[in-house]
């Protein structure tokens, strides 16, 4: 498809160009009522961590996009500056509790290299912690976007978030709109498990997957003897560095294949100028077909 005829089925926000940011809260433990043991044993009991690392332990910064621009064809120079550049995802992002002032060198260099871990007292994205993510994260994803040759000067970025107090604020906002050429667009409040791509289904994968990551680091026994508390217990670095490499396993796996576009699609987000493709919104309450603009 040319330019110009993208342009006129997408408007102004070609696929690539849009983004959604949601928070989804991380426990250490998934599952509280299960344990490990040896096939055969006689008696089981549940021996873990405590109750408390069933609840949210951090907040995971969930952004993303459902379509990955095209690679430049022909050029051997854009071919190389592309693929010097380009990330296809933003850096994922934890916040953790915690002021992050006396973390040791050796848990930073532990954390995956696509990792920004921030901090907030209780795990959560309030003002100044929204703003560290449009600087630490945003910021640099948009500028290698440009470096990549995958956007111009002129263009800009569409990111779908919620009605958040951090994501309402005047400075987040002018931050998105003049550093990082990124209009915002809020959802209908309340309707988030509608028109949120992450709510539509990335959001519990990411979920599944990082179950099945401790699920497989638990298959050593020397890891299942720490969990246990048994010899050498895990203390709370080597939680966040488990759950950093963890989360980040999961959310590639969550991304591979077609399903990330399918977020998008059925939540609205990929919402075409000319009408077409209006079918593959599926909004519980309203009929396959009908007409939907922004």
């Amino acid at each position: 498809m040319s330019s110009s005829a993208a342009r006129r089925k997408w408007g102004t926000y070609l696929p690539h160009q849009r983004f959604n940011v949601d928070q989804v809260p991380l426990p250490f433990v998934n599952d509280m009522d299960s344990t490990y043991e040896e096939v055969g044993a006689k008696r089981v009991a549940i021996n873990q961590n405590g109750p408390s690392l069933g609840k949210r332990q951090a907040s995971a910064q969930v952004c993303f996009r459902g379509v990955l621009p095209d690679p430049p064809e022909g050029d051997d120079a854009a071919k190389a500056k592309f693929k010097r550049h380009f990330h296809a995802q933003p850096k994922k992002c934890i916040i953790f509790r915690g002021t992050g002032q006396r973390i040791s060198a050796e848990e930073k260099a532990s954390y995956p290299d696509d990792f920004v871990a921030l901090w907030q007292p209780k795990a959560w994205v309030d003002r100044p912690t929204a703003e560290a993510w449009a600087k630490q994260v945003w910021l640099p994803f948009i500028k290698a976007e440009r470096d990549a040759g995958v956007a111009g000067d002129d263009d800009r970025y569409l990111l779908f978030q919620d009605n958040l107090d951090s994501q309402l604020q005047p400075a987040y906002l002018k931050t998105l709109r003049e550093d990082c050429s990124t209009d915002n667009h809020q959802v209908p409040p309340n309707k988030t498990d509608q028109v949120q791509p992450v709510d539509r289904g990335l959001g519990r994968h990411i979920k599944i997957y990082l179950g099945q990551e401790m699920d497989a680091w638990l298959q050593d026994a020397d890891n299942l003897g720490r969990w246990e508390g048994n010899d050498n217990p895990l203390s709370a670095s080597d939680r966040r560095i488990l759950l950093a490499n963890w989360y980040c396993t999961a959310v590639d796996k969550a991304l591979e294949g077609s399903s990330k576009r399918r977020y998008f699609e059925v939540s609205g987000a990929l919402l075409t100028a000319d009408g077409t493709d209006d079918d593959l919104i599926k909004l519980e309450g309203v009929p396959a077909g009908d007409n939907f603009s922004f």
